[in-house]
């Protein structure tokens, strides 16, 4: 079962090349014409954290004036891949909002790896559920760097400290639906996208896959179904651990939180997960602190291992009561 339309993959794989014609156009103005150059800060919001993202790593190009930029990842401690991964180029450095990214940051800062030329940095998927003082650190950050241009992508500002906004510049990063009506090529009545587009509550991802009536394809708890079951009976580890990241990219970009996922594995499995409790809940905890897509793989392989440890031990009982009753 695939858990996006081809409709929307080629949406989303369309989409650096489709900005222009998606914002409005005083929004693409702004960016075309290049904002960073003359702020230090940038609040991009009212979006998905997955299309932010890419309207942040835009205005990384325009603003050093190039179409293409190699970026790699990285890991923030080489010896620990739970305190998380960023992606980094010779421009720029995206990371999630939690403690380990800032103080991977104050660490480049205080090092002195950045000072003296112009870097970007970027900071993904802020939400309301992160601590306080994170954003207050973070200010503390920006203002420390007289150097480095700040990118924060953020579905609502609202939540954010006024000392944090009165430093930036907010862009509002909405797509129209009119726009995104003449974008997709949807053939459906205005009226009828309206609703739609009322029902998805502003998801655009949503709002495609029902826009194109593929219904199967929003029942991500079936394609979660699916994908559990394809891993317990795959022979070979790089396979499992290939279909798991191939599914929690995409759950990811669909909006699914990780608290939704955690929530479902414990409704579904119920007293099999019992030994995951606290391993889930903490998987819980660190996806609300902006860990992005590591926390989604960690809890799901961490499933996988224990619905594999009880299958196997299933089987090996099983097998010794057959053998029991031959004897009698």
């Amino acid at each position: 079962m695939e858990l996006f339309s081809n409709g929307v993959f080629d949406f989303l794989n369309t989409l650096d090349t489709n900005l222009p014609r998606l914002l409005h156009d005083k929004t693409f103005n702004i960016i075309k014409n290049d904002i960073l150059s003359g702020v230090n800060v940038v609040i991009l919001y009212n979006n998905e954290f997955a299309i932010l993202n890419r309207i942040a790593f835009t205005m990384v190009k325009q603003n050093i004036g190039i179409s293409t930029i190699g970026c790699r990842a990285s890991l923030m401690d080489a010896s620990n891949e739970e305190n998380g991964e960023f992606i980094l180029s010779d421009y720029h450095m995206e990371f999630d909002l939690c403690e380990e990214s800032l103080q991977y940051i104050k660490k480049l800062i205080k090092n002195q790896c950045i000072n003296g030329k112009q870097y970007i940095f970027i900071i993904k998927n802020a939400n309301n559920n992160i601590n306080r003082n994170l954003y207050l650190e973070l200010r503390r950050l920006i203002d420390t760097n007289i150097y480095a241009k700040w990118i924060i992508t953020v579905s609502s500002y609202a939540f954010f400290e006024k000392s944090l906004l009165s430093r930036a510049v907010t862009i509002n990063c909405c797509f129209p639906l009119s726009n995104i009506i003449k974008v997709t090529g949807i053939t459906l009545d205005e009226t009828s996208c309206r609703s739609l587009f009322v029902v998805s509550k502003g998801n655009i991802i949503t709002f495609l896959e029902l826009a194109y009536g593929n219904k199967q394809s929003m029942l991500w708890q079936d394609a979660f179904d699916t994908v559990m079951e394809k891993v317990l009976n795959e022979k070979k580890e790089i396979a499992v651990i290939d279909t798991i990241r191939n599914f929690v990219y995409k759950v990811f970009h669909v909006g699914v939180s990780i608290a939704e996922l955690c929530h479902y594995v414990i409704f579904k499995y119920g007293e099999t997960v019992q030994p995951l409790i606290g391993f889930i809940a903490d998987c819980e905890y660190q996806g609300r602190n902006g860990r992005d897509c590591l926390v989604y793989e960690k809890m799901i392989l961490g499933l996988y291992k224990c619905l594999l440890s009880q299958q196997k031990l299933f089987k090996k009982e099983t097998k010794c009561k057959s053998k029991g009753s031959r004897t009698k």
